[in-house]
């Protein structure tokens, strides 16, 4: 059985030309919509803006939204871990350096099980967290070092005794996917441009490397990109 492949789109920041802190909410609520009806399974927003993803929740009740989360470096392993019996619906106790809780509860309880998505693909630390405690691994690492990263997992699972089929890895790629690929070249560029960088002045080389950091192209290239690195 060919397992099953699906796509989540992540929203990395809410500035939108034109668009004030007043109109963000129906904004992202729109883009949350085009996501579902496009066919994506999830939608992540970073969590250091918390109207975007009330916004997902409130206007798309079916859709499963997420939280990208960046973990302050002092955090320790047992914040994650301990935090399980809370979002289940039970309570938790940390007594930890730097954060001290004592039987906290989450009430009232979530509607359904919140998965825990862990991003990054540090073979010692972060990949080892993920074994421990995560159910979603989403890597973020070259094309050319999955199977490397997918082998450091298996073997911190193993060391763990953890069942490797029960996390599901995904992969964190910037993509551009337009009707053609001068459209889709053209919406990069334009992307480049608003965030201040100058193409116009760039070596070809230059500009090769940085269109080489996102998968860009109309759909059948998009999809040829992506096919390799699919099960």
């Amino acid at each position: 059985m060919t397992p099953e492949t699906r796509l989540g789109s992540q929203i990395p920041d809410f500035t939108y030309p034109g668009v004030d802190t007043a109109g963000l909410f129906d904004v992202v609520a729109r883009q949350a919509r085009e996501a579902d009806s496009s066919g994506f399974d999830t939608v992540l927003v970073m969590d250091h803006v918390n109207q975007p993803r009330d916004a997902v929740v409130a206007r798309d009740r079916e859709h499963r939204p997420g939280t990208q989360r960046c973990w302050p470096r002092r955090s320790r392993l047992d914040v994650v871990s301990n935090g399980r019996p809370m979002l289940a619906g039970g309570s938790a106790t940390l007594d930890g350096t730097w954060y001290r809780v004592d039987n906290t509860m989450n009430h009232p309880a979530p509607v359904s099980k919140i998965s825990i998505m862990i991003g990054g693909g540090g073979e010692k630390k972060t990949l080892r967290m993920i074994a421990q405690c995560a159910d979603e691994s989403n890597l973020i690492c070259d094309d050319a070092e999955i199977a490397r990263k997918l082998d450091a997992l298996d073997a911190h699972c193993a060391t763990l005794g953890r069942d490797r089929s029960e996390i599901t890895v995904s992969k964190q790629k910037n993509a551009c996917i337009a009707p053609t690929h001068d459209e889709a070249r053209a919406d990069v560029l334009a992307s480049f441009a608003r965030r201040g960088l100058d193409t116009t002045s760039m070596s070809d080389d230059d500009l090769a490397q940085w269109l080489g950091l996102i998968a860009w192209g109309g759909p059948d290239e998009i999809a040829e990109h992506f096919a390799p690195l699919l099960p």
